[in-house]
This record gives structure tokens, sequence and C-alpha cells, in this order.
């Protein structure tokens, strides 16, 4: 993994997308379930474990960003 500024610089970019008023619903979907599984301290390995509670927010980033690719260059 990456250092996490990397992810917190990731997770505002997804922010700002979610944000953006002609964003296509299947994608904003993605991006929102990535923001809120972030949010969320109860999800695989809790936050409260610092620093292996960011792991899995980490990677679930990385999931999105390559969902989001797939949906950006599929027909």
């Amino acid at each position: 993994l990456q250092s996490a500024g990397f992810y917190i610089q990731q997770l505002k970019d997804l922010y700002a997308r979610y944000h953006e008023p002609d964003i296509p619903a299947n994608m904003k979907t993605v991006i929102g379930s990535a923001l809120l599984y972030f949010v969320l301290s109860a999800d695989i390995i809790p936050d409260y474990s610092f620093p292996l509670g960011y792991i899995d927010d980490a990677l679930a980033v990385r999931l999105v960003l390559e969902r989001l690719k797939e949906l950006e260059t599929s027909p």
C-alpha cells in the first residue's frame, strides 16, 4: 500500500466527483459506497485498531478507483 496521504487525496477527489452535477448514477453509487465505507467505523477491520483499521479502507478506495476506470471505458 502507498502512503496514507495518497488515499486521503483520493478520497477528497472522490468526494469532489460525487458532487459533480453530471456524474452518471452508476458512478455516483460506486463513489458513494466508498465514501460511506470510509466514514463508518464498523467495517471489516475497525478503524479504532490504528493503523491496521485503515488498511481495508485503503483497499476499498483502490477497488472503487479500478471500478470507476472500468465504468469510464465501457460502452
